[in-house]
């Protein structure tokens, strides 16, 4: 009887264990919201972007897409403004990713390169950002100080 206990206890821990180890869920953009109805303006260009609002969309960003459109990206909003950290592990395009201020100013703008490894270097901004936006590399061509204007088309996000 005592070897039966230890079969079902052992069999019950190795099961409740398992609920831990289950893939992460994958975030895919809402069917509801295409790109045309997130725009935002840095200085004078114009992006249709993706909204990551939650910690599940900021953690997927950009992860494993081959391609993103011209003048599309990703737009993050975080609840405080900080130094959010950024890294490109399972990103498959080089992106310029662009902090900004709670004040609606560009404060840094760096260029991050694919990363296909587990370690992969992890990029801070020079100044506190409540909005960062990811584009292709290159495409964003302004500077430190640029405005950022936001405008949706639609009432549902609201910032």
């Amino acid at each position: 009887m005592h070897k039966v206990k230890i079969i079902v206890l052992s069999c019950t821990l190795f099961l409740t264990g398992c609920e831990f180890f289950q893939e992460p869920e994958v975030y895919t953009p809402s069917i509801h919201l295409s790109l045309e109805e997130n725009l935002v303006r840095i200085d004078t260009r114009e992006f249709s972007v993706e909204i990551a609002d939650t910690p599940q969309k900021r953690a997927q960003g950009l992860m494993n897409r081959e391609r993103l459109e011209s003048d599309h990206g990703m737009l993050f909003v975080f609840e405080e403004e900080g130094f959010h950290r950024f890294w490109m592990r399972n990103t498959l395009i080089p992106l310029d990713v662009i902090w900004i201020s709670k004040e609606s100013e560009v404060v840094d703008v760096q260029t991050l390169l694919p990363c296909k490894v587990d370690s992969c270097p992890v990029t801070s901004p020079v100044s506190p950002a409540k909005y960062v936006i990811e584009v292709n590399a290159n495409e964003f061509q302004g500077k430190k100080g640029d405005p950022f204007i936001r405008t949706l088309k639609r009432e549902m996000h609201k910032f």
